[in-house]
């Protein structure tokens, strides 16, 4: 019997949880190490520990982490399958799937990472399956503003990073394909769609609790349909990169996949070095910041419990001086700790 394993992709934020959930009522073996819930998805991410944990070493090797922008993000198999981690995958692999048919797993940084992916699983006599999750960027990057601060433009190169990868699979191997807001807006539907395109099983008992128990509106907490005239050049070609791919999905037009592809291959090197240059600026304050850094992002990740506003929160740090800095911080970071 041929083993399956069923690997979801998709961006950060993108509702990977969610869908991955769904494969769980399905049948798909997702392990005991799961990571728990947490404020900001608190149904619980469905990723196993071990697997985020060789990710990120595996990004670490290249010089960055889930959220840097690679020069070139078309990592090749030699280059990300170092003989330690390759081992460590393998074992674990061994040890907690080896008696299950049919697993998955999701971990958003595996985007970014499939060559590794794909040669340790095949080499272990496992067929990769995957399903793709899409999301419309602008709710995809106000939501990464909300819980790391990441501004827009990086947000959106972001974007771009971890939708090429999956671009490309898609061109050179079959893939099912879900849209979050179609899946909520249609979920009975989608669920089904997505069962048989990847030839799971269906318990009419599981999907009705996940339908109605899992499932909710609220986990939509933002919701964006295109770049307003405010917008900058790069968030605007992030949104259009994501219409023009899901257009011609549903057409299966490879040939137009393959030209958007190509353009925004090119296009996403050009803004992250723009990008890389604009940003050299910034350098002289690092010191006070590295110094002061962390009371400084413990106090943002709780500005939502003070009544301080964004542009308040500017003024403070660009204008006052540096021991009022450092007493202001101190003291926050103080009364933060204790939330």
């Amino acid at each position: 019997m041929t083993k399956r394993v069923v690997i979801v992709l998709g961006m950060h934020r993108s509702g990977t949880s969610l869908i991955t959930k769904a494969l769980e009522t399905m049948g798909v073996e997702l392990g005991d190490n799961l990571l728990g819930g947490r404020v900001d998805n608190p149904k619980g991410f469905r990723e196993d520990k071990k697997i985020i944990t060789l990710n990120s070493a595996l990004l670490k090797l290249q010089g960055g982490n889930w959220s840097t922008l690679f020069s070139s993000f078309d990592f090749s198999s030699e280059e990300l399958c170092t003989k330690t981690i390759y081992q460590d995958a393998e074992k674990y692999i061994n040890k907690e799937f080896q008696h299950h048919p049919l697993w998955g797993f999701k971990d958003p940084r595996t985007c970014i990472l499939l060559p590794f992916w794909t040669k340790l699983l095949e080499k272990l006599g496992y067929r990769p399956e995957y399903l793709i999750v899409l999301r419309n960027p602008l709710s995809i990057i106000q939501s990464l503003w909300k819980r790391d601060l990441i501004d827009k433009n990086d947000s959106s190169l972001l974007y771009i990073q971890y939708f090429l990868p999956l671009l490309k699979l898609y061109l050179k191997q079959k893939a099912c394909v879900v849209d979050y807001d179609y899946f909520m807006e249609d979920s009975r539907q989608e669920y089904y769609r997505i069962s048989k395109e990847l030839n799971l099983t269906t318990d009419p008992k599981k999907m009705e609790e996940f339908l109605n128990d899992f499932l909710s509106k609220n986990l939509r907490h933002n919701t964006s349909s295109k770049p307003n005239s405010n917008d900058s050049e790069i968030v605007y070609q992030a949104w259009n990169l994501y219409i023009r791919s899901f257009t011609e999905i549903i057409k299966n037009d490879t040939n137009q996949l393959e030209k958007i592809y190509s353009e925004y291959d090119r296009l996403y090197h050009d803004f992250v070095q723009t990008s890389r240059m604009s940003k050299r600026k910034f350098t002289l304050g690092m010191p006070l910041l590295i110094r002061y850094g962390s009371a400084f992002f413990t106090f943002l990740r709780h500005l939502k419990y003070m009544d301080l506003s964004f542009g308040m929160l500017k003024l403070l740090f660009l204008d006052t001086r540096r021991n009022r800095f450092k007493k202001f911080f101190q003291l926050h970071n103080h009364g933060c700790e204790k939330d």
